[in-house]
């Protein structure tokens, strides 16, 4: 009887990608080289709230599999949809728009590296404290429902990012 079962926040949880703790990250070049954990960060309702509809524990997985990783400038907003089959047979339908608004400087990002765990040496571009450089994260706007309006997830995502176009105080998720 619902039109949407969860808006949810999928972003970068600052924490190493397991695989990256492991490996030698000094030798990497860039910011763009370097896989952080994604998670999700928020959801309305909250992820137990339906009796009726079990939430995706793999959801973040799912929308970002490769991991999240920086980007030296702001990308462009872009729009996708999936279908997620869950344990009991019931089809979930997602739209996300993949926004990059999450911005950190360089000393934010050797402070994740470190605070996931990591001991080796780091990478040169996090040992200068040049503050000029900033990296942005993506964060993905999830729209999950047992209906596939994807037209209308795609339309109700993008006037929500159009309200963070104009000068507003509070951050795109908390429209909802």
């Amino acid at each position: 009887n619902r039109l949407i079962d969860y808006f949810c926040v999928v972003s970068c949880s600052r924490q190493l990608h397991p695989t990256e703790s492991e490996r030698d990250l000094s030798k990497l070049k860039s910011a763009q080289d370097l896989l952080f954990w994604p998670h999700v960060s928020d959801c309305f309702p909250s992820k137990t709230a339906h009796d009726d509809t079990e939430f995706p524990g793999h959801l973040a997985s799912f929308v970002l599999p490769e991991g999240c990783t920086a980007s030296p400038q702001q990308m462009t907003p872009t729009f996708f949809t999936f279908v997620l089959t869950l344990g009991d047979g019931d089809r979930l339908y997602g739209g996300v728009l993949q926004i990059y608004d999450e911005h950190v400087d360089v000393e934010a990002l050797r402070e994740a590296v470190l605070s996931s765990g990591y001991t080796g040496e780091l990478p040169p571009f996090l040992n200068h404290s040049d503050d000029s450089d900033v990296f942005f994260f993506p964060k993905c706007l999830v729209i999950l429902s047992h209906h596939a309006f994807f037209d209308l997830f795609r339309e109700i995502l993008l006037q929500l990012y159009r309200i963070t176009l104009v000068e507003a105080p509070l951050p795109v998720e908390r429209y909802v």
